[in-house]
């Protein structure tokens, strides 16, 4: 299991609040914020569109702790950070 944001027990990719009418996406309950999801993306120059940190794998933190059941296999973390790679790489050739 890769030890990212989307497997980890303090991350929330959505909350509601109790009034239902609002909401917060890419919550970490262990930094009390939202987390940038584009940090690294931006960073590296990606062209859009691309998968966000969280989607490939990238955003990761010395705090995490395990789910029980991961959210996505690493296999497709892999392939989204490859999709990025492919994409950038033909745009500057």
């Amino acid at each position: 299991m890769k030890k990212t944001c989307m497997n980890c027990t303090k991350y929330h990719a959505t909350l509601i609040n109790k009034d239902g009418l609002s909401h917060i996406h890419d919550w970490c309950d262990q930094w009390k914020t939202v987390l940038d999801a584009y940090a690294l993306a931006y960073k590296r120059g990606y062209e859009a569109p691309y998968n966000s940190d969280l989607e490939t794998g990238e955003a990761f933190c010395y705090m995490f702790e395990p789910v029980d059941i991961p959210s996505y296999s690493d296999e497709w973390f892999d392939k989204n950070k490859a999709e990025n790679e492919r994409n950038t790489k033909s745009k500057k050739q």
